[in-house]
């Protein structure tokens, strides 16, 4: 997660705003691209549509999220996802959180650590998140 964190802010510094979808450089959080999701706002933060989902976190979910909306999977425990997702755009900060979840392919419980970034169009308003999802146990 470091790497993607790392170049969110650097981007945040030298556009001093909310960093821009466009302005991403993958290249800058190559380690990290299995476990991101990159989601865009819907509603003012009502929903949110998966534009893209990273292998690591399919393998790890086995549910396909790709041009969905949360609302429309609504996968157990989805209303806590949800509220996590409002809170980055509510206050435009990141937030990072561990916690037990079960994994669907894997039918066990692991433990996830979760990097929620918002990204803006403008600079100003949440108009996309960038998640990172790591098993750490």
């Amino acid at each position: 997660m470091r790497p993607l964190l790392t170049h969110w802010e650097s981007l945040r510094q030298k556009h001093g705003a909310l960093p821009r979808r466009r302005d991403l450089d993958a290249c800058a959080f190559m380690p990290c691209l299995g476990d991101l999701m990159l989601l865009k706002v819907l509603g003012d933060g009502v929903d949110y549509r998966y534009d893209l989902v990273g292998e690591n976190v399919r393998n790890l979910f086995n549910v396909v999220y790709q041009r969905r909306s949360l609302l429309q999977i609504r996968f157990p425990g989805y209303e806590r996802v949800l509220a996590e997702y409002q809170q980055v755009v509510r206050t435009a900060a990141p937030f990072y959180i561990e916690r037990r979840q079960i994994s669907e392919r894997q039918f066990m419980e692991v433990i996830i650590a979760k990097l929620i970034l918002p990204l803006s169009d403008d600079g100003r308003t949440v108009s996309d998140l960038i998640v990172c999802l790591s098993c750490i146990g």
